[in-house]
């Protein structure tokens, strides 16, 4: 992969540079990092990165998820460079530049390399889909709107308030 920035990812074998993200994207991802990472302090069961992360899941797929989860049973994935395999739970907050890639390309990959679930974080409808893509990788088994909880079967007892995750 190319030193950044930019930065990239390697999607179907094709080299797609991935735009910097706007304000609100980044306060979103504050917001789920910050969560989460109290979350973690609480119940170690696991690792939460964020972007820029490689994450090396084929020779012809190496994405950079906004946020993602890997439990201390596949901690062997984490190496030097990057994650080498399948995170438990991925999280892509969605960007009118990049909503497409990450909703149906990505989501189509992740899928394919075992990744358990996914979050779509859609700022403009202020809702979150949560995928169980091991389960059925065509449908998300739930919307959450802003007066909704947030839960993972990764990470037990997780509960977020999707406004919290919105606010400004």
């Amino acid at each position: 992969m190319p030193e950044g920035p930019p930065w990239y990812q390697l999607i179907e074998g094709e080299l797609v540079v991935s735009p910097s993200p706007s304000w609100h994207h980044q306060r979103i991802s504050h917001s789920l990092v910050t969560l989460i990472d109290a979350y973690l302090a609480q119940k170690p069961i696991g690792e939460l990165a964020y972007a820029p992360m490689d994450v090396y899941l084929s020779d012809r797929d190496v994405a950079q998820p906004d946020l993602l989860f890997i439990s201390n049973a596949r901690r062997h994935l984490i190496a030097a460079d990057g994650v080498h395999g399948a995170p438990d739970l991925i999280i892509e907050i969605l960007s009118p530049s990049t909503a497409r890639l990450d909703a149906i390309r990505k989501r189509r990959i992740y899928a394919s390399a075992g990744v358990d679930e996914l979050w779509l974080v859609d700022p403009a409808e202020k809702c979150v889909q949560r995928w169980r893509l091991r389960e059925n990788p065509s449908e998300a088994i739930e919307i959450i709107d802003e007066n909704g909880i947030l839960t993972s079967s990764n990470l037990p007892g997780l509960e977020i308030s999707v406004a919290t995750v919105f606010r400004r």
